[in-house]
């Protein structure tokens, strides 16, 4: 199970802009825009062992007659982690393998909105700011380390036929630590258990 590294919510008043770096507009009661093509934010978290996923709860600027969605494309340290096409409000995240993100404590993402749009090119308004994705909240959260998954396998037995002699029994015995009864059981109910 995974938990928050940090959360940042960017309505007035609970965003420390300091982590605003370029292409955010001000921040209204309970988002901010990002209103430039390329939007930079700076996040501060623990670091601790295992992944990190990057997740946002976000919305897109929409206009006729331009397409009924946005394209988000996200970068961490100016290494691209993917991108999402938004069409409303939803919420989406991206893993950061610490194999190739190493985990210093701050992550300097960028949101790149190709589509974003001035509200004064589609409509009767003043607001020349491209506005791309109205961002709600931003979570770092840690992924556990994952123990890997080792399937077990035995050689195969070294009985052409069982005839249930004792010598094939003790074979069996000594092989499995199980009787050939309770070997039949388990390849019944665990048949991606090999033997």
């Amino acid at each position: 199970m995974s938990t928050a590294a940090t959360s940042v919510r960017f309505g007035a008043g609970e965003l420390d802009r300091a982590c605003l770096i370029s292409g955010w507009g001000f921040p209204e009661r309970e988002f901010t825009w990002t209103t430039e093509t390329k939007s930079v934010l700076r996040l501060f978290y623990e670091p601790a062992a295992g992944d990190l996923q990057l997740e946002f709860s976000l919305w897109p600027f929409l206009a006729e007659p331009y397409p009924q969605s946005q394209l988000l494309e996200v970068s961490v340290g100016g290494r691209p982690v993917g991108s999402q096409r938004i069409e409303r409000s939803t919420t989406f995240g991206f893993r950061l393998p610490r194999h190739e993100f190493e985990q210093t404590g701050i992550l300097d993402v960028q949101l790149r909105c190709p589509n974003a749009t001035a509200p004064a090119s589609v409509r009767d308004d003043h607001d020349q700011r491209q506005l791309g994705v109205a961002v709600e909240e931003v979570t770092v959260r840690h992924v556990p380390v994952q123990t890997a998954f080792r399937r077990r396998q035995r050689p195969p037995l070294p009985i052409e036929k069982f005839t249930g002699s004792e010598r094939d029994l003790e074979i069996v015995r000594k092989l499995t630590v199980l009787s050939p009864s309770a070997l039949a059981l388990t390849n019944q109910t665990h048949k991606y258990v090999a033997f």
